[in-house]
């Protein structure tokens, strides 16, 4: 979010999945990168019948997918894994 002090230089602009919705600084031009980190997940439910889990993570956003690598047999597996969306121009 936007410090209250400093909102009035920021606009809201639609996000490339028609959904969303991100704030840029007024007059910014040019490619927008959106940084989204997945550090780690926790308590995963039991989803095969041998009682283990190999869990990851899948991001969309627009036409991009990203996806964690696969970790093996936890139910609370830790990524650390950092993604970079492209926003569209302001």
């Amino acid at each position: 979010a936007v410090p209250a002090a400093t909102a009035s230089r920021y606009k809201k602009v639609p996000a490339a999945d028609g959904e969303a919705e991100i704030e840029i600084e007024e007059g910014a031009s040019g490619k927008r990168v959106v940084e989204v980190t997945i550090l780690r997940g926790e308590h995963l439910p039991k989803m095969d019948t041998f009682g283990t889990i190999d869990g990851y993570c899948e991001l969309f956003y627009g036409s991009e997918k990203f996806k964690t690598e696969t970790k093996m047999n936890t139910y609370s597996p830790e990524w650390n894994q950092t993604f970079k969306f492209m926003v569209k121009d302001a």
